[in-house]
């Protein structure tokens, strides 16, 4: 995932060292580490990394969201969302997937970007167990 390729993508161009506050919105083209803290909106077009000591609150858009600090409000995270042990995450989540480490915090509510292909596959898993336990009575 944070491996450099031939575009420069996962190349962490943007820090955000830990004795930095910003306040407003944030954007980068590629990867960026937030070891400070941010209030505001953070628009990453790669990977967003949340070191121990960064904290966030507010908005977090990204392709993937690695957090081992606290984020307090809402992130809409394309890929993967990973909260390493040491997180704490306080607010809503919009995912494609999400990793929790044993130890991670998460108070909030977790909307899966593919939810509608998952509750179909439910729904044929259901008709088809339905079909199987009537076959066999």
């Amino acid at each position: 995932m944070m491996g450099k390729n031939s575009k420069g993508e996962g190349k962490i161009e943007s820090i955000i060292g830990q004795t930095t506050f910003l306040e407003g919105t944030v954007t980068s083209e590629n990867s960026m580490r937030i070891d400070g803290k941010i209030e505001g909106t953070i628009n990453g077009h790669q990977d967003i990394i949340v070191g121990e000591s960064g904290y966030i609150k507010g908005i977090v858009k990204g392709e993937n969201l690695i957090i081992a600090g606290t984020l307090e409000g809402q992130a809409d995270i394309a890929g993967t969302l990973f909260i390493k042990k040491t997180a704490t995450i306080l607010g809503d989540v919009s995912v494609g997937k999400i990793d929790i480490e044993e130890g991670g915090r998460f108070l909030g509510t977790c909307k899966m970007k593919n939810e509608p292909k998952l509750l179909e596959s439910s729904k044929k898993f259901e008709e088809e167990k339905e079909k199987i336990t009537h076959k066999e009575d």
